[in-house]
């Protein structure tokens, strides 16, 4: 038989373990509670500016270094290095409705030693690519705002699907989303934090990296918000063919 005492003393043991119990379940709901109150009175997507976010701005410079591995039959590694250093300046911006665009000096997603004129159009949180048979065309129209002037540029390439945040898929074929592995999609992956000085004080900000892999490709581009592209690299499985881009400095103006 249990004495009266440690009856007493069990019973207080339990009870405490039910008000832990409790007070950690009640603690659980809260926190998701709470994250989805943020998104249901708070939404903050509303106040955010997604040319900030992108990075770009007029006289701003990235400098980036390039290195570059291929095919070589012309030595016993059968391959040859390249190393590169490059810059690439926004010479331009025109504001339109709710977005901007941008004009560079390069390709910012595949730069080149030889430079040519190249856009960026953000419009709300999407981003595109405008090639440099295009980009004057555009420019013309930001300036009149004669969207008739267009003659089928609707074709242009899209880039980013903003924000960004880990496990995010887009894509622009949506039975792609059913594979499991991935391929033929657009899909981002949280690569850890950046250290950077504002101005005023050194904050932290997420890296990101965005995937996108064919059968013999794998290529990503990794982006730091409020900064930029901080990586690009280009992978061939086969014959040797690989690039990898690495920003390292950015001048503002």
């Amino acid at each position: 038989m249990i004495k009266d005492s440690n009856k007493e003393i069990i019973t207080i043991i339990i009870s405490s373990l039910v008000v832990i119990i409790t007070t950690i379940g009640m603690g659980i709901i809260n926190m998701k509670k709470e994250v989805k109150e943020i998104f249901m009175t708070s939404p903050n997507l509303d106040n955010v500016n997604f040319i900030e976010y992108f990075g770009l701005k007029k006289g701003k410079v990235f400098k980036y270094d390039i290195y570059e591995k291929e095919y070589s039959d012309k030595n016993a590694e059968g391959f040859i290095e390249k190393n590169n250093r490059i810059s690439i300046k926004v010479i331009n911006e025109f504001p339109i409705n709710n977005g901007a665009l941008f004009v560079l000096d390069n390709n910012l997603f595949d730069p080149s030693l030889e430079k040519e004129k190249q856009g960026i159009l953000i419009v709300s949180n999407l981003v595109y690519h405008i090639a440099n048979d295009k980009i004057e065309n555009f420019i013309r129209v930001a300036q009149n705002e004669q969207v008739s002037n267009f003659f089928g540029e609707e074709s242009t390439e899209e880039i980013f699907n903003l924000p960004f945040f880990n496990r995010k898929k887009y894509s622009d074929d949506i039975t792609q989303f059913f594979r499991k592995d991935n391929h033929y999609q657009h899909y981002v992956q949280r690569e850890g934090s950046y250290n950077h000085f504002d101005g005023e004080k050194m904050i932290e900000l997420p890296k990101y990296r965005i995937y996108y892999i064919s059968g013999p490709d794998t290529e990503y581009i990794e982006f730091i918000p409020y900064v930029g592209v901080s990586q690009i690299n280009y992978l061939h499985k086969g014959t040797i063919n690989e690039k990898t881009i690495y920003l390292t400095e950015v001048e503002h103006p």
